[in-house]
């Protein structure tokens, strides 16, 4: 009897051992799944956090190119400009000196004498010449009869009318005319554009 009892011992150790051993193999198999799980939600995570910074660096490169790119493309403009403008300056300097030859050369006295020949002139009329070409003053009033006045501000020469009872001015100046070629010049050319 002692036999059987002790089988019958053996069999519950054996059928608690299975037991326990089968709840110990789902509970192994159980930690197993939620470990593969939260390795899984962790990987995917860390993925997600990796493809976050690599977007937001390539926002930020991109960002950064397009200031480089705008930076460059504001210096070309700049330096495109200067350029124009030196060339406009040297144009305008090289028209000044022809100016400044046609103001010394033999034909002078005689475009002074056109420029009033199509205007009305008298004894109440004035003409206004550059310091230098005073030295004209008495052939203009011989012309005209008007008076010859010197202005200080005529630098390249012509002249400029009025009437002393008008307040009208016909101003035939080579400055004036020099003037509205450069901004007429500045309006109409478009160098490097």
């Amino acid at each position: 009897m002692e036999q059987f009892q002790q089988e019958k011992l053996d069999r519950f150790v054996n059928s608690v051992d299975g037991e326990v051993d089968a709840q110990i193999s789902d509970m192994i198999q159980e930690a197993q799944q939620q470990g593969e799980e939260i390795k899984s939600t962790a990987k995917d995570a860390a993925l997600k956090a990796s493809y976050d910074r690599i977007q937001k660096a390539v926002k930020e490169t991109e960002a950064q190119y397009k200031r480089m790119i705008a930076q460059a493309e504001q210096e070309h403009h700049c330096s495109l400009l200067s350029h124009r403008e030196a060339l406009v300056e040297k144009i305008f300097e090289n028209i000044r000196q022809r100016l400044v030859q046609f103001h010394q050369g033999a034909s002078y006295p005689a475009y002074l004498q056109k420029q009033i020949r199509d205007v009305k002139l008298d004894a109440n009329s004035v003409i206004y010449l550059a310091p230098a070409d005073m030295q004209y003053a008495d052939l203009l009033k011989g012309t005209s009869g008007a008076q010859v006045c010197e202005d200080d501000s005529i630098l390249l020469g012509g002249l400029s009318i009025t009437a002393k009872d008008s307040k009208c001015i016909i101003d035939k100046t080579l400055d004036t005319a020099f003037d509205e070629q450069r901004k007429a010049f500045s309006t109409t050319y478009h160098l490097g554009e």
